[in-house]
């Protein structure tokens, strides 16, 4: 992930605030049950991860400060987050 650049700022920015000392940039699979126990309702992670995508060309599955996201590898752009439960 790019910390630097002027499109994550904003999100790092807000996803920063719960002051919860976890790391910025974590692999999906890096903690137990990530679909049930990263603060966001299980089906959120599933649409986020599991359909949205697997529409991209790369796998983008990843943790920003403990949240499903996804990253395009390349550029290092937040592309998408998950949360809460709507």
């Amino acid at each position: 992930m790019n910390l630097a650049h002027p499109a994550n700022t904003k999100v790092l920015a807000c996803l920063a605030r719960g002051g919860s000392g976890s790391p910025v940039f974590s692999a999906w699979d890096s903690v137990a049950a990530p679909f049930y126990l990263c603060g966001c309702h299980p089906e959120i992670v599933e649409r986020l991860w599991e359909q949205l995508g697997a529409a991209l060309a790369s796998d983008c599955r990843c943790l920003v400060h403990l949240i499903p996201a996804l990253v395009q590898p390349r550029s290092g752009v937040i592309l998408g987050i998950g949360l809460g439960t709507q």
